[in-house]
């Protein structure tokens, strides 16, 4: 049996709305991964400033970084900036002018600040790439993105196992619009102190983040 033309019609305009659901989801997770890359080129750069790996010491440093978990690059990442950088001798050299001391306490405040976002976001993109989806249907006469339900279940003691809540697309816009934030300022923050440094030396020969 042939559909009408205004069913076929609405069926199309259904599709259309879930193909823009997927796009802003699959968006969604692309940015996260771009923020992580951050992270892990900031390690990579502030580790080579101090011990410069070569070789296959560089290769399996690379490696092992790309191994961990977000979590453990971020807190990673705060150890280095608070404790490891400052006991080096160029850091401390740096310090004894007190136009240099101030720009690289900023720019440490920053660097930690930021960092301090990375686990809301980490849970939110958790949620996104952990669940099942459900559409919603909706009136053909709708034009805005068609509602989905995050689905998810799990073995929770102390709380009911099925997780169930209505997306929007501000919600992904949201996120979008947090990790852009986030990924921008700590890439400008960490680049300015790799700068005060000198170490922009040990950039060569890897991808460009600031």
């Amino acid at each position: 049996m042939s559909r009408s033309p205004e069913t076929r019609s609405a069926h199309t305009h259904q599709v259309e709305l879930i193909d823009e659901f997927d796009l802003l989801l699959g968006r969604s997770i692309r940015q996260f991964q771009q923020l992580e890359q951050v992270i892990e080129f900031r390690l990579l750069q502030l580790t080579a400033a101090s011990s410069r790996p070569s070789g296959d010491v560089a290769e399996l440093l690379r490696i092992a970084i790309a191994e961990l978990s977000f979590s453990t690059k971020s807190r990673l990442l705060s150890t280095q900036l608070l404790q490891q950088l400052p006991a080096r001798a160029e850091y401390k050299f740096c310090q004894k002018s007190p136009k240099t001391k101030a720009s690289l306490d900023r720019e440490i405040e920053r660097s930690i600040s930021t960092i301090k976002l990375l686990g809301k976001l980490e849970e939110m993109r958790n949620r996104f790439v952990h669940s099942h989806w459900l559409v919603l249907g909706q009136p053909p006469e709708r034009t805005d993105l068609i509602p989905v339900m995050r689905f998810k279940t799990r073995a929770t003691p102390k709380k009911f196992p099925h997780e169930l809540e209505e997306f929007s697309a501000e919600h992904f816009r949201k996120f979008l619009a947090e990790v852009k934030t986030v990924e921008d300022e700590l890439s400008q923050a960490t680049g300015r102190l790799l700068g005060l440094l000198k170490y922009d030396g040990c950039k060569t020969g890897r991808a460009k983040v600031s």
